[in-house]
């Protein structure tokens, strides 16, 4: 065999070994890319998770001097209490007023039987 029987398929082999060097290249690019996307998106998430790790330690802090709901059941239960004495209070002023009332009503005609 002489050199232009073999020259189609040296023509072949570097074209088969063009396109398989090419498309190595492809996917070792493709995955240093992901790497990289990989990469940045794990320190975003870390940022992200630092920042509520923060808010949630804020929200926790508040949560712990908030009133809980025996707290306000105990605040209703003195509001009640006090709105119970306050009517009560106002009842027997009410009940003094009247007896000032009469009071002064029978002062005023004694004076005027006089």
């Amino acid at each position: 065999m002489n050199f232009t029987e073999l020259t189609p398929y040296i023509i072949t082999a570097n074209f088969v070994l063009t396109w398989g060097i090419g498309f190595y290249v492809h996917l070792v690019n493709k995955n240093k890319a992901t790497t990289d996307k990989m990469e940045h998106l794990d320190t975003k998430a870390s940022a992200n998770f630092a920042n509520h790790a923060d808010r949630l330690s804020r929200i926790e802090a508040t949560l712990k001097v908030v009133p809980t709901h025996d707290d306000l059941g105990k605040l209703y239960r003195e509001l009640n209490e006090t709105t119970q004495q306050v009517s009560r209070l106002s009842g027997e002023i009410s009940q003094m007023n009247d007896n000032l009332r009469m009071l002064l009503h029978h002062m005023g005609e004694r004076k005027a039987s006089r």
